[in-house]
C-alpha cells in the first residue's frame, strides 16, 4: 500500500505538548542544541523502531540493536556501546555492521509507485534513515498521527512525496 503526502510548511518551533522520554530524553540531554526541542511525541514503525521529530531533525531508537540516534539529515549522533559518537549518514561504525542481523545485505533499487491509496497534508523534516538516497525523506502528517520513514520525491511534482510503509516489500 502506498501513501501520498503533500509537503507543507516547516514544523512549529516547539510543540508544547510533546516530551522526550527514556533513551530520547538521555540523548537530548547530551546534545540539546543539536537536537533542538521536540515537535511531536515518540511513535513506532511497523518493525517497532521508535521515531520522534525535533525542530532540527529526527530521533530514532533502533530495536535491532537497542541504540538511540539523532540525525539532522546529513550527520548522525548515536548513543552506542562507546558512548556518544557522530558520523555522516552514509557511513556506518564497525560495531554497527557487527550488530546487523541476517545472512547478508541485498541491494535493491526501489522505484516508488505512481498511484497512492490516500493523500494527506504533512511535512518532511529530515532525510530518511532507511533509504539513504537524496530523494528520500522522513515525513509526518500535519496532525502528527502518521509518520513515514520512506517518502520519495515525485518527479515533476516538487511539493509532493510518495510515502511507502516498507520499500523492501
Amino acid at each position: 500500500m502506498a501513501f501520498g503526502v503533500l509537503v507543507a510548511t516547516p514544523p512549529p518551533a516547539h510543540a508544547q505538548s510533546c516530551t522526550f522520554v527514556l533513551g530520547f530524553a538521555t540523548l537530548h540531554s547530551m546534545i540539546p542544541t543539536i537536537t533542538g526541542n521536540c515537535v511531536n511525541n515518540e511513535s513506532h514503525t511497523a518493525n517497532s523502531d521508535g521515531l520522534q521529530n525535533t525542530v532540527n531533525g529526527l530521533m530514532v531508537w533502533r530495536k535491532a540493536d537497542n541504540f538511540t540516534a539523532f540525525t539532522n539529515g546529513s550527520q548522525t549522533w548515536i548513543n552506542g556501546p562507546f558512548g556518544l559518537q557522530t558520523r555522516p549518514n552514509n557511513d556506518r561504525f564497525a560495531w554497527e555492521v557487527n550488530q546487523a542481523k541476517g545472512a547478508g545485505t541485498k541491494v535493491i533499487t526501489f522505484v516508488p509507485p505512481t498511484t497512492a491509496a490516500k493523500q494527506a497534508s504533512g511535512m518532511c523534516t529530515a532525510a530518511s534513515i532507511a533509504a539513504t538516497r537524496p530523494d528520500a525523506f522522513h515525513c509526518t502528517t500535519s496532525n502528527n498521527t502518521e509518520s513515514f520513514e520512506a517518502c520519495f520525491t515525485i518527479p515533476g511534482k516538487p511539493s509532493a512525496v510518495m510515502c511507502v510503509p516498507d520499500p523492501t516489500e
